[in-house]
C-alpha cells in the first residue's frame, strides 16, 4: 500500500511539472510566428528620431530604412504592421515585456545582449563616428581628452566610444538621438558620437555651422531582435533576410536611404 501511495505522489508531481512546462511554454511563445499570423498583426519596435534609419517625415509619418524593411516583413507575413516607437535604452525591455514582437532599431548583436535576447542574421551595417564642428581638432582618440561627447545611453555608440576615449574625455549620455544631437548643436558638448549616416544629415542641417566626421570609432552590423526560445520565428526572419538579400530588395532600400550599395553581411 505504501508503494501505491508513493506512485500516486510521483504521478501527481509529474502532472504538476507538465502543467508548469505548458504554462512556461505558452509564456515564452507570446509573439511567436504562429501567434503573429493568427493575430494578423506584427508589432515592430522602431526608431522615430534617428534618420535615415527611422524617423518621422514632415507630415509626421514614420519613415526610414528600418521602417521600409519592417513594411516588407509584414507584407511577406501577410499581416498588418504596428510600428512601436522605441529608444536605445528601452528597445530590449519592450521586447522582454511583450510590448513588441521584434525590434528593428539598428540593434547590434553582442555576446552580452545574446544572454537576454536572440538576434537574426545581420541585415544592415553602420559606421559609428565622432562628429564635431570643422574647426575642432580631432584626428585620433587622444584628441578627445578635455572634450565633452554626447552619445545615446545604452547604444553601441556609447559602448564604442567608452572603449577608446582617453582619460579626461567626458562622455555625456542621453536617452534618445534627438536629445543627444540637440546637446551638441546647442553647444552643451564639443562632439557627438552617432551613426555616420545620421551625422551626414546633421552636417547638412547645421545652419551654416560646418560639421564633419572626425573619427570613425567602429563599424557595426545590426540585426532584428526577438525573444529567446522562439526558433520558428528566428528561422523565418533569417529566410526573409536571405530571400531579399538575394532578390535585391534589401539592397534597393539600403541604397535609397544610405546612398550606397549594401555590403555582404556575415551569417551566424
Amino acid at each position: 500500500m505504501r508503494s501505491l501511495g508513493m506512485m500516486r505522489n510521483v504521478w501527481k508531481a509529474a502532472g504538476a511539472a507538465v502543467a508548469l512546462l505548458a504554462v512556461l511554454s505558452g509564456a515564452a511563445s507570446a509573439g511567436s510566428l504562429d501567434d503573429i499570423v493568427k493575430r494578423g498583426r506584427i508589432r515592430v519596435g522602431v526608431y522615430v528620431d534617428n534618420p535615415p534609419i527611422g524617423y518621422t517625415d514632415d507630415a509626421g509619418n514614420p519613415t526610414g530604412a528600418d521602417i521600409d524593411v519592417a513594411r516588407l516583413l509584414a507584407k511577406d507575413l501577410k499581416v498588418e504592421l504596428d510600428l512601436v516607437p522605441v529608444t536605445a535604452p528601452n528597445r530590449v525591455p519592450f521586447l522582454l515585456t511583450n510590448k513588441v514582437d521584434v525590434v528593428m532599431a539598428s540593434l547590434v548583436p553582442s555576446p552580452e545582449r545574446a544572454k537576454t535576447i536572440s538576434f537574426s542574421n545581420p541585415y544592415g551595417s553602420l559606421p559609428i563616428a565622432v562628429f564635431a564642428r570643422k574647426d575642432t581638432v580631432i584626428r585620433e582618440p587622444a584628441d578627445l581628452a578635455g572634450k565633452r561627447l554626447s552619445v545615446v545611453r545604452g547604444s553601441v555608440a556609447a559602448q564604442a566610444i567608452k572603449a577608446v576615449a582617453p582619460k579626461g574625455a567626458t562622455i555625456v549620455e542621453y536617452d534618445d538621438n534627438a536629445t543627444t544631437i540637440t546637446a551638441f548643436a546647442s553647444g552643451q558638448t564639443d562632439a557627438v558620437v552617432i551613426a555616420s549616416s545620421t551625422g551626414q544629415i546633421l552636417a547638412k542641417q547645421a545652419n551654416g555651422t560646418p560639421v564633419e566626421a572626425k573619427l570613425t570609432v567602429k563599424n557595426v552590423y545590426y540585426s532584428i531582435g526577438l525573444r529567446r526560445g522562439d526558433p520558428d520565428l528566428l528561422h523565418w526572419l533569417n529566410i526573409f533576410i536571405f530571400t531579399h538579400s538575394e532578390d535585391g530588395e534589401l539592397n534597393a532600400i539600403y541604397k535609397n536611404r544610405f546612398g550606397q550599395e549594401m555590403k555582404t553581411f556575415p551569417v551566424f
